[in-house]
């Protein structure tokens, strides 16, 4: 089969074809389709109802569980819509009031994407993710983490909230975050494992704990923290940082162009024993300590009021006034530094 194939919780049934909308035609289950579709092929998942049923092939209790692989030149891809294909619908897979462990569970070197979906309400994780993943305008909440992982993961424009655990928990490295919003979680906003790890564009905060927003256990790669907005929320704990580099051997550590707001220590790096970090552009305010065992850049602003429209009612838009305005480095830094 070679697809593209359609499942329809609302109209469809397992026994049909697959290879088109409506009745008669689409599949019901979300286990169907995991179970059929192959390497570079592509599923689109109506959101006619909300999807709640057990995959029963899991080992583990969940909704949908990935059996087939694809690869680096042909992902599989997982599409949820609305009413037409491509009008970015949010498909929700409930777990099913906590009677699942997992919404979506994966394992292996998988390399799929889904987009556009909303996975709720686990007892274990929302997402178990294999490696090989990519997320986009995806949701992980009320569960333990919300997208838990290894290695080679990519999210874009997803969130992750309400979640009892952490926002974003990969252990692996050569995982990339753009543009996510991770709040309200009682652990780590970020926790990325052994590197490798460009962090951009990301909003973080409300994440209660005494732990780290974004955490990065490096060891011996490096990452990368840009164009961030950081509110620990006037923690006050030991851990309570906006950005902590966990190891005293890291492959290198950079830092440009963030808000580093309301933490115990705005950028804490373990120890001295590493490659190097470049720090630069970032706005530090309401912080007790600033830096630990971090560089201070030639940009960097020591802010003397909110930078945020009303950061209380989490409105982190950036006020009139504020300092962050027009600050930060660019690529214009290097075109004047060189005449260019």
């Amino acid at each position: 089969m070679a697809g593209p194939f359609y499942v329809d919780g609302d109209v469809g049934a397992d026994g049909n074809a697959g290879t088109s909308e409506g009745v008669g035609n689409a599949w019901a289950s979300l286990e169907k389709l995991a179970d059929t579709i192959a390497a570079g092929e592509i599923g689109y998942v109506k959101s006619s109802i909300t999807y709640t049923a057990t995959d029963s092939g899991a080992g583990t209790s969940c909704n949908m569980e990935l059996t087939e692989n694809g690869n680096n030149a042909n992902y599989i891809q997982i599409i949820g819509y609305s009413s037409t294909i491509a009008d970015n619908g949010v498909v929700t897979v409930d777990a099913d009031a906590n009677s699942h462990v997992n919404a979506l569970q994966g394992s292996g070197t998988q390399s799929y994407k889904f987009k556009n979906f909303r996975f709720t309400g686990a007892s274990g994780h929302a997402v178990a993710s294999g490696a090989g993943m990519k997320y986009e305008n995806c949701r992980a909440d009320n569960s333990d983490d919300g997208f838990n992982g290894a290695n080679n993961l990519s999210f874009y424009n997803c969130l992750a909230d309400n979640n009892a655990g952490s926002g974003f928990y990969t252990t692996g490295n050569d995982n990339i975050y753009i543009h996510v919003i991770s709040h309200t979680n009682t652990e780590y906003g970020i926790f990325q494992g052994t590197g490798h790890a460009p962090i951009i564009g990301c909003l973080i905060y409300n994440n209660t704990g005494n732990f780290a927003a974004i955490y990065a256990n490096a060891w011996t790669y490096p990452y990368v923290v840009y164009g961030c907005s950081i509110d620990k929320d006037n923690g006050s704990g030991g851990n309570e940082r906006c950005i902590q580099q966990n190891q005293s051997a890291s492959g290198g550590f950079m830092a440009v162009n963030n808000i580093l707001f309301d933490a115990n220590e705005g950028i804490y790096i373990a120890g001295t024993n590493y490659h190097g970090d470049i720090n630069d552009g970032n706005l530090f305010y309401s912080n007790t300590t600033d830096r630990t065992n971090a560089s201070t850049g030639d940009n960097d602003i020591s802010g003397s009021s909110d930078p945020f429209t009303a950061s209380a009612t989490r409105d982190y838009s950036l006020k009139s006034g504020s300092e962050a305005i027009d600050a930060g480095v660019s690529v214009q830094t290097c075109l004047d530094f060189w005449g260019l």
